[in-house]
């Protein structure tokens, strides 16, 4: 047993109003989205929540989602998320120009940079319920946000010195303003290489590779994937290539 792997007593509710949030979107009926939570709990129950974490969980429930839907053709996408993604990546990208604006009249614009894309981590819809997230009003008080630790001057320091550098992507609409973010990464270090790394397949609202092209990521940067099916980055299973 992988004994740096458990599911935290704490992340239960969290990962069960997800399991709901994915039957809801998905228009699932009563008895598909009973046979959803059952295939979590039995997943649980099994292993007490011990040598797995909360990603496999979710990654187990979308393809059982796929499965129920008819959709479980592995040379399909399966994106229950999709029309959700699409939407958070447009408003984001309705809100760019005035981000962009604030960036270039900001005192030191890579700090405010790092604000912004800091911030856009809120458009999540892993870590908050399902229809509870206003999109556009985060939006709108995007940089009133505040760190709670702000290591910038350890991030400088390294930037100056560096000549290559790993950009992991997480959401979409969030990807808007890591765009935003790395142009003004190579404005100030014109010889920084960067690489965005995305999810293989689509898992909750993480961006994968058609956001990124979506968004024009792909213009101030190389997009990969990292290879890894779950949401966040578990090294360990991300893609040799990748690591």
């Amino acid at each position: 047993m992988d004994n740096k792997r458990c599911i935290p007593l704490a992340c239960y509710p969290c990962l069960f109003q997800q399991l709901h949030s994915l039957v809801k979107i998905t228009g699932m009926d009563q008895k598909n989205g009973k046979r959803l939570f059952e295939h979590a709990f039995s997943q649980l129950l099994e292993t007490g929540g011990e040598g797995i974490v909360v990603q496999h969980v979710v990654r187990a429930a979308t393809d059982m989602a796929a499965a129920l839907s008819g959709m479980g053709n592995p040379d399909e996408e399966y994106d229950p998320y999709k029309a959700i993604k699409q939407h958070s990546n447009d408003l984001a990208m309705a809100y760019a120009r005035e981000f962009r604006r604030k960036i270039l009249e900001a005192p030191d614009r890579l700090a405010y940079g790092v604000l912004i894309a800091a911030a856009g981590n809120i458009i999540d819809f892993g870590a908050k319920q399902h229809g509870s997230l206003d999109v556009e009003a985060e939006l709108r008080t995007l940089d009133e946000r505040e760190f709670g630790r702000f290591d910038f001057q350890e991030f400088s320091s390294r930037l100056r010195k560096a000549k290559k550098l790993l950009y992991i992507c997480d959401n979409a609409g969030e990807i808007v303003f890591d765009r935003l973010f790395i142009e003004t990464l190579t404005a100030a270090y014109p010889e920084l290489d960067v690489t965005c790394a995305v999810r293989e397949r689509p898992v909750i609202n993480d961006a994968v590779a058609s956001d990124a092209l979506y968004v024009g990521i792909d213009e101030v940067a190389r997009v990969v994937s990292s290879g890894s099916i779950y949401p966040g980055t578990i090294l360990e299973e991300t893609s040799p290539a990748f690591r």
